[in-house]
This record gives C-alpha cells, structure tokens and sequence, in this order.
C-alpha cells in the first residue's frame, strides 16, 4: 500500500503541476485556461504550485519513513469477473438511454434522480474496475477488461479517464502481483514485437496521432472548446491538466481583499458541509438542500451570482492544500493538508481489505486531493461503500465467486 499510495500523490503532482510548469518551461507563460473565471498573476500560479508542491512531496517523505505499510495488494477474491461485465453492460444501456451524449444535460442536471444516478451509485464503475482490476482471480483478458473501461470513458466524454486508466496501470505495476503480470505480459510483447515490428509501430503512430482528437471529441461533446484560434491542442490539454489556476485566482484575490470572504465562509464552513452530507445522504432536506460547497466557487470569485451557482452544475475545484491553506493560513493550511494525506495513508494500510485499501487510495485519497471538499468526499466514499456491498452479496449470491476479503488468510507468494 506504500507504493501505491505515494504513486497516487506523485501522480496527481505530475497531472496537476508538473504539467503546468513544464508548458511554462517550453512556451515562457503558462497555459492559458479557456473557461478562465478573472486575472491571475502569473507570480500567483507560481505560488499556488509551490504550495501544493510542498505538501504533495512533504506527505511523500513522510509516508516513505513510516515503518512497516509493505504488506503487498494481492488477488484475493475468487471470481467476480462475470458480474464486473454484466454491471458495466448495464451501465452502457443506461448511459445511452440517459443521453450522456449531451454534456449540457449533464450541466443543467437532467441526470439528477434518473435511474442511471441511482445506478451509479451501487454500481460505480471506477470502484468496480479497480476491484476486478486489483484484487480478483481470473481476470481474464486484461485487455478486453482496460479496454471496456476505457470504452465507458469515450462514452461519457471523460477527457481524464484514460489519464487516470494509465495511473491505475501504473498503480497495478507496482503491486506484486501486477509486476508478476507485467513480467509475464512483457515476455509476450517482446516475441509479438519482433514478429509484427512493423504494424505495432504503425498502431502506436495511428495512437499519437487521434489521441488530440479523441481529445478535442470530448472536449466537444463537452461544450467548452475555445473557438480562439490562438490556442494549440497541446495548450488546451496542458490547461486542463492544470490546477493552478482556480487555485492561483483564490489566493490572489483572498490577498488583493476581491473575494468573496462571507461566501467561503457560509458555503466552505464545516457546519454548512456537514448539513450538506446530511441532505445528501437521507430522504429530505433536513438543512434546505443546498448544493456542494465547491459550485459556490465562481460566486466567491465574482463570476456568477449565487443563484446561478446553485442553478446550474459549475463544480470547481479547490484542490486540498489550497483550501486549508485559504481557512488556516499558510503555515496551518500546509501542516493540516500533510496530516491529512499521512493520516489517510494510515487508515488505509491498517484496513482489512484489500478492495477498500485499494479504492481509498486509488480512488478517494486521489480525488480528495484534487476535487477536496467535505461533501464531494463523502460522496464518493458512499458511492465506495455500496458498490463493494452489492458487489460482495451479488458475487455470494449467483455464485460469480465467493469474494474472500481477509488477505491474512492467505498464503502471500514469496
């Protein structure tokens, strides 16, 4: 769980900063967002890509000097394979009756309370992927299983799924028993690249070449391509990539008294969140119903009134050490944001099983960092809880396999 956990940190580092700074490095400016919210200093990016660099690598070291935590991921679960195909099949059905075709009906919420909301949250195709992925027997061809993930993500026009599909691959690297996947898989790449040299590298080509346009699909699908002819596909993604900017426009004008200071603090206030957690998880309204903390963001910037924020779907990330950092000054917001990644990496190497350590890690540290807001976290940890309960009972129950989830039971390969 050590590696994995420090591949998520390092990882997420390397989308949102490293990438930023590099075009910086190429083209002398930073990427220039296309859906920009207000003026930023660039002396402000910087600043926020240091912040967030130190605490990223700060909980790096950290985790790294921790004793014990190598108790490897292992394959622990007999079957499940089967129901992982059935479920995603279903999704597929849903999604295309549901129209996620349309991006613009996913931002004006015509998805709320349909009946492929209600699916993904026992369902939720990420959790099931990195659980067949991770930690079942037989998963039989790896590349019909990446492949059919992947497939879902061009379906709902995910310009980051086979961005983060690669850092699941990553992630499975390093596992035991993926390095021993891995070693198998290379031996067979090897004899197949010298027996057809010559059209794999006409595939790899015909990769790199529709990869922008893949990009550039989605990007269209999704409504929110520049029509300046000014800005490079490799801009585009470089500034999707990027975090510094929301993050970069929050502290310079927290610093230049231009932001909204009463609506972080109503709307980012641990009391308002957690009558949010409350109304999103019981039937009701206990606490009015209001949306998460993080649409709020373009009112405290002064781009939308608060009424079109809750109107409309306008999540904005925060990211993790940007938001303690803005609620407790610099030095309180960089050791609360550290405590936070070191104290989760804890939690989830002392968990029991396998398919929790690796969604926490894979899935909630990863998001938490990037999307962090109380609501959203608890969010994806419920929609985490109920996939791997109904993937549990159904797996039981038509006999898929019977998932054996205490790896101390199990007697690891040396």
């Amino acid at each position: 769980m050590k590696k994995l956990t420090i591949w998520t940190v390092l990882s997420s580092w390397m989308i949102y900063v490293l990438v930023p700074f590099a075009y910086k490095s190429l083209y002398g400016k930073y990427p220039e967002n296309m859906n920009s919210l207000g003026y930023v200093p660039e002396a402000y990016l910087t600043k926020a890509g240091i912040i967030i660099t130190g605490v990223l690598f700060l909980s790096i070291l950290l985790i790294a000097l921790i004793p014990g935590g190598r108790r490897p991921v292992v394959d622990t679960i007999d079957g499940g394979a089967a129901y992982y195909y059935a479920a995603l099949a279903v999704y597929f059905v849903l999604a295309l009756a549901a129209g996620v075709r349309d991006y613009n009906g996913v931002v004006l919420g015509q998805l709320n309370g349909s009946l492929m909301a209600y699916y993904s949250m026992l369902f939720y195709p990420v959790v099931l992927f990195l659980t067949v992925f991770f930690c079942v027997r037989s998963k039989g061809s790896l590349l019909i299983l990446v492949g059919s993930y992947l497939a879902l993500t061009l379906l709902t026009h995910s310009r980051s799924g086979a961005v983060y599909l690669g850092i699941y691959l990553v992630g499975f690297a390093l596992t035991d028993e993926g390095a021993a996947h891995v070693k198998q898989l290379g031996k067979r790449v090897s004899e197949l690249t010298r027996k057809y040299k010559k059209q794999i590298g006409l595939l790899v080509l015909g990769l790199i070449v529709l990869a922008p346009f893949i990009y550039i699909y989605s990007t269209h699908s999704r409504g929110t391509v520049s029509s300046s002819a000014g800005h490079s596909t490799l801009e585009l993604m470089a500034a999707r990539c990027s975090c510094l900017d929301e993050a970069g426009l929050a502290l310079y004008q927290r610093e230049a008294g231009l932001l909204r200071e009463d609506i972080f603090r109503e709307k980012y206030g641990l009391l308002h969140q957690l009558g949010c957690i409350v109304d999103s998880t019981m039937p009701g309204s206990f606490f009015g119903g209001d949306v998460d903390p993080n649409q709020y963001y373009r009112a405290m910037v002064g781009y939308l009134s608060l009424e079109d924020c809750a109107r409309y779907y306008t999540s904005i990330n925060l990211t993790l050490p940007i938001y303690l950092v803005m609620k407790y000054g610099l030095f309180g917001g960089i050791v609360f944001s550290t405590a936070m990644i070191v104290g989760f990496y804890l939690l989830a190497s002392r968990l029991r099983s396998p398919v929790w350590r690796v969604a926490l890690v894979m899935l909630v540290l990863r998001e938490g960092i990037y999307f962090f807001d109380w609501v959203m976290i608890w969010k994806t940890l419920l929609r985490t809880a109920l996939t791997i309960l109904v993937f549990t009972l159904a797996t039981q129950r038509f006999r898929f396999g019977k998932p054996r989830l205490r790896p101390e039971r199990i007697r690891l390969r040396r």
